[in-house]
């Protein structure tokens, strides 16, 4: 008897090594995979931080630099890590976009799991009520003069009860199976929005990335000219240069257009009730809208992927009497000069209509835009020197922000600019 036992307890634990083998078997693709891209975005972000370091070093050195020759030399040096740093930042978000599919993979598995699993359920529960029925046909008096003895009857209720306690146990765990079905499919979605926001970073760095190409080349080709020239490698910077030399700011190539006067003064404000810095908040709008240019404009439903997003666009232009199939978003279903979120202006928007002291604030309007960018930017760190950069990228990038300072240089080349006008 005892060896019997023993066998019996050696092949239970036999079959629940093999169990857990092929388990582990089975989700080791995914954990590998995992692993990799974590891997790759940890590596991409340390070489990042070298070339970084190493601009620094170059930025330093030029300044310390008489010859025109060499600051033309390290000039060209310090274009091509940027080039460098631009093409690994580009890298990393690919990376980023691999990992949020993959995870998407992963969950899309779960959600059919848990699907096939309240399927099961639910035939098992089928069975379970039949025989139930089967049962309450039966009354408690007839099997009691058809039985030969009362011990039967007895076996027969404790049958019964047996069934209803599991017919109530495979209800309990549907409703948590379905629960859980709930929570996947809102991560799902969750993640489809995570995947838009870094395709359409993606693409914006597409194009940062060839626009330094250019650059470069056309460095190359006039490298015999002063190093003055040099120094003007960002077109935005260029643009809102000539554009003071004119007095106006103009968004969306051109079709918001005032006079750099009242753009200054919109600034300040802003940067009076918030403690970010005027010249940035001027910076980012440029910027913003200019990027939005690049990437398209946008239509609802299409372009909002979440659905708390697309809830909120529709109570936000409710609000404001406008169509919401007419009024103008991004690609990623960003709104106004500013290209806030729909759900992210909503949490601000008591704040905005407290400092600007006005019932109704408006993403599309641009008084109100310049104290968004400049609220956004302040809850992200802004209003200490040391971390505007990192707030910057934090604006575009959101949780992805470490591989956007792409966007942070062209937002300070462009404040950079606007400083020189008193700001």
């Amino acid at each position: 008897m005892m060896t019997i036992q023993k066998n019996r307890v050696v092949r239970i634990r036999f079959v629940h090594r093999i169990v857990c083998a092929l388990l582990l078997v089975g989700l080791m693709p995914v954990w590998v995979k995992a692993q990799t891209t974590d891997a790759e975005i940890a590596d991409k972000q340390q070489e990042i931080a070298e070339i970084t370091e190493k601009i620094a070093e170059l930025d330093a050195k030029r300044a310390n630099t008489a010859a025109e020759a060499d600051a033309i030399a390290i000039a060209l040096e310090r274009l091509k890590s940027t080039l460098r740093k631009a093409e690994l930042e580009l890298e990393k978000t690919t990376v980023a976009v691999k990992r949020v599919q993959l995870d998407q993979k992963q969950t899309q598995q779960a959600a059919e799991e848990v699907t096939q699993s309240i399927s099961e359920k639910r035939t098992q529960l089928m069975s379970l009520l039949r025989q139930l029925y089967s049962f309450e046909q039966e009354s408690f008096v007839r099997l009691l003069f058809d039985s030969q003895s009362l011990s039967d009857v007895l076996l027969q209720r404790n049958a019964y009860q047996i069934l209803q306690e599991r017919a109530v146990k495979v209800i309990t765990d549907m409703h948590a199976e379905e629960k859980k079905l709930e929570e996947q499919k809102a991560k799902l979605e969750e993640q489809e929005g995570d995947l838009g926001e870094l395709q359409t970073l993606l693409s914006a760095q597409k194009q940062e990335l060839a626009s330094q190409k250019t650059q470069q080349n056309q460095f190359l080709q006039e490298k015999k000219e002063k190093q003055a020239k040099f120094e003007q490698l960002i077109v935005e910077a260029q643009a809102a240069r000539e554009e003071i030399n004119q007095q106006i700011f103009t968004l969306e190539s051109g079709r918001v257009k005032v006079s750099l006067k009242t753009a200054v003064d919109m600034a300040k404000f802003a940067g009076s009730v918030t403690g970010v810095r005027p010249a940035i908040i001027m910076a980012v709008l440029k910027i913003e809208t200019g990027v939005g240019t690049n990437l398209g404009r946008g239509v609802f439903p299409d372009n909002i992927p979440l659905v708390k997003n697309r809830d909120a666009f529709l109570r936000i232009t409710k609000k404001l009497g406008l169509d919401p199939y007419a009024t103008p978003i991004s690609r990623s279903g960003a709104m106004g000069p500013a290209q806030i979120m729909p759900t992210t202006w909503e949490g601000m928007e008591p704040r905005i209509a407290q400092l600007m002291k006005k019932p109704l604030v408006n993403p599309y309007e641009l008084s109100d835009a310049f104290v968004a960018t400049a609220v956004f930017l302040a809850d992200k760190g802004a209003t200490t020197p040391v971390k505007e950069a990192e707030a910057l990228q934090r604006y575009v990038g959101g949780k992805y922000w470490e591989s956007q300072s792409w966007y942070s240089a062209k937002v300070m080349a462009v404040a950079k600019e606007y400083e020189q006008q008193g700001l």
